[in-house]
């Protein structure tokens, strides 16, 4: 069975907890940092990473960890085997991998 894809997202008050939460959760697992999202006139910033569950799962725990440490963390979520579509909303995160068609063999000489 392959790899189910998960989204995680971290939010947190300012930059500083946020940069060192996907520090940590990039260190303690396999996990792609995606981006950082932040409103103009927030203080708020949101950073999502991908991967496979398991690992975003120890993500977004040890970021967490982190960003509650050094600063104010805001929301931690967890998204296993995210709904088709939800890519578009989160900027190609988790996207699903392109499914694998069979085709024929058709042979170079015509036959």
């Amino acid at each position: 069975m392959a790899d189910q894809q998960a989204i995680g997202v971290i939010e947190t008050m300012g930059l500083v907890g946020a940069l060192a939460a996907a520090d940590a959760a990039a260190k303690a697992a396999g996990v792609k940092v995606v981006r950082r999202v932040a409103m103009k006139g927030s203080p708020l910033t949101t950073i999502l990473y991908e991967g496979d569950v398991a690992a975003v799962a120890a993500a977004m725990e040890a970021g967490a960890a982190e960003a509650r440490r050094v600063g104010q963390l805001i929301s931690v979520h967890l998204i296993p085997r995210p709904a088709a579509g939800l890519e578009k909303m989160t900027g190609g995160a988790a996207t699903p991998p392109p499914a694998t068609t069979r085709r024929k063999k058709t042979d170079p000489a015509g036959a």
